[in-house]
């Protein structure tokens, strides 16, 4: 019994989610700046960082982000509650960031806190659904007022 309250919780928490997270945002929104500015943006918002490691030649990450990343919903979730940013890996700067995580494969996507601490780590290809339950776990840590 207590399984099928958790499930129904779930369900009810996604919908709601998917709901609330529909407003009118078509793709997702990355982070410019590099990646010490995402660590100073994530630390003055109080939001989680969700960084992509990727590159050209890679087509799980091409994947990623043109089927996963241009999902609706999951770009409103990016965009709302993430400083996301995607590390080009064939550029010098990428490659350092990719060496701090330990990065040797792609596409690899981290959850990071505010604080730069990593919360979770995904491999590969993900479709939108997925991406949706995993990042809809981790709140920003702003203040409600």
């Amino acid at each position: 019994m207590i399984g099928i309250v958790k499930w129904l919780s779930l369900a009810y928490g996604l919908l709601v989610a998917q709901h609330s997270f529909s407003q009118n945002i078509l793709e997702a929104t990355f982070f410019q700046g590099s990646y010490e500015e995402v660590l100073q943006e994530a630390q003055k918002q109080k939001k989680p960082i969700f960084l992509t490691f990727s590159a050209s030649w890679c087509q799980p990450c091409k994947k990623l982000e043109d089927e996963s990343f241009s999902d609706q919903t999951l770009a409103s979730i990016m965009s709302l509650r993430y400083i996301a940013k995607i590390i080009d890996v064939e550029q010098f700067v990428g490659m350092d960031v990719a060496d701090i995580y330990h990065v040797s494969e792609y596409p690899i996507s981290i959850v990071l806190d505010y604080k730069g601490k990593e919360l979770k780590r995904l491999r590969g290809f993900f479709p939108p659904d997925y991406l949706i339950n995993i990042l809809s776990k981790y709140p920003s840590f702003r203040p409600i007022k």
